[in-house]
């Protein structure tokens, strides 16, 4: 991750990169390589993750904040399962 790196950018080479492994590991052209990427449980949620709400949002900072939601998450959790 770069500095000032948006989170679209950051998936964008993400994707890039896993694209150019399979045209380089299978031969395949670009077209098919991104569309068998875009196919994979992992694929999608970048995509999602790229075109949704936190897109244009600095990538540092979308971390940090998934990181806090996180761990509210947990310590909401372990809350709930102390007497």
């Amino acid at each position: 991750m770069r500095k000032g790196q948006k989170v679209f950018e950051m998936v964008d080479e993400v994707l890039l990169r896993q694209v150019e492994e399979r045209i380089e590991r299978y031969g395949e052209t670009p077209r098919i390589a991104f569309e068998r990427v875009s196919c994979t449980e992992g694929g999608r949620l970048l995509l999602e993750l790229r075109d949704g709400p936190h897109g244009g949002e600095r990538a540092a900072s979308w971390q940090q904040d998934l990181a806090k939601e996180r761990a509210k998450k947990r310590e909401e959790a372990l809350g709930h399962r102390l007497p």
